[in-house]
């Protein structure tokens, strides 16, 4: 990408790296690591013209959840409290189809409800 000075790269992170979630210490911990990487590493190369930013969701229905009771789910799907993938691939394709010039740092996408 450096070679090409052209490239993307959009790193996975989470609401919990950016609001400390206290059920969460680990994971909200291993969350402010991606965020810290994503800037620093976009510091460096986007003199090179790669675009680096991180996409930081609330809670989405994905396997991680396959735990959860059955009413647990049947209750945050009800009441909106959980995004479907489909919402964040939607806000990934948004990052990736600015003009070039146009970098999206961090975007964050929550559920209505969620209040973090």
């Amino acid at each position: 990408m450096v070679e090409k000075k052209s490239g993307d790269i959009i790193f996975t992170s989470s609401i919990a790296g950016l609001v400390p979630v206290v059920w969460e210490p680990v994971y909200s911990a291993s969350k402010f690591a991606v965020q810290a990487f994503v800037h620093t590493v976009r510091r460096q190369i986007s003199r090179h013209g790669v675009r680096i930013g991180a996409v930081a969701p609330g809670p989405v229905v994905t396997a991680l959840l396959d735990d959860w009771p059955k009413a647990k789910m049947d209750e945050a799907l009800a009441n909106g409290s959980l995004m479907q993938p489909e919402e964040v691939a939607d806000a990934v394709m948004f990052m990736l189809t600015r003009p070039r010039n146009v970098a999206i740092r961090d975007l964050v996408i929550l559920p209505l409800t969620v209040d973090l």
